[in-house]
């Protein structure tokens, strides 16, 4: 597969084809890096190195050989950035989801791949058959119509890639879904722990009142 998953994560994610570089345009870019200082506060320095170290974790157990880790990692900060987890508990939904979509990137690779080499396959079948010196008219459109139907007829190849798609897009609706559950529960259970704080803060006082509005009989 060799560096097609990576072109796809690439464009996948947005990003954009790059031409040569001047020089002007690395200097450019050097000085806008230098200007990109990362966190600053101890707290945001130290969420900064567990952020990649996790990154580092999860990239080593994902992304194969012929894939890029920093792709991978790009995906994992898009959803990081979009959804802002501030628990371990909602880094674990959006580390799902990124596991999730890096694997159904890769299978949209793999179906790619596969339809390359079948529809190459039909084309040298096909052309074999005719004589040397006859004038055709290839027709890629054709041929991969032709590599469709074989690997839908004569393998399970299109269907389980089908299959494993549709499961990598459960399983990420699954963490998003449950992500937002969590967020609601906690947001429910805070407004039920401040009108409790404030029901017996406003118990003291009345009980207070009460005490100084008693007669004193002594």
């Amino acid at each position: 597969m060799s560096s097609i998953l990576r072109i796809a994560a690439s464009r996948a994610n947005g990003a954009k084809s790059r031409g040569p570089v001047t020089v002007a345009g690395r200097l450019a870019s050097l000085a806008n890096s230098a200007k990109s200082t990362g966190a600053i506060t101890p707290e945001g320095r130290a969420r900064s190195s567990q952020n990649a170290i996790r990154h580092g974790i999860l990239a080593e157990s994902i992304v194969l050989d012929s894939e890029s880790a920093e792709r991978f990692s790009e995906v994992l900060s898009t959803l990081q950035e979009e959804l802002q987890p501030a628990s371990p508990i909602e880094s674990r939904f959006v580390e799902t989801m990124a596991l999730a979509e890096w694997r159904r990137l890769r299978l949209i690779c793999l179906e790619k791949e596969q339809m390359t080499i079948e529809t190459r396959r039909q084309e040298a079948a096909d052309l074999s058959n005719l004589s040397n010196d006859r004038e055709v008219e290839v027709s890629s459109t054709r041929y991969t119509a032709l590599a469709f139907r074989a690997l839908s007829d004569e393998s399970r190849a299109q269907e389980l890639l089908n299959r494993y798609e549709a499961r990598y897009d459960r399983q990420y609706q699954r963490a998003l879904n449950g992500l937002r559950v969590y967020r609601a529960d906690k947001r429910k259970d805070e407004k039920e722990a401040r009108r409790a704080r404030r029901a017996k803060i406003t118990k003291i006082k009345e009980s207070e009142n009460a005490e100084r509005s008693e007669p004193n009989i002594g």
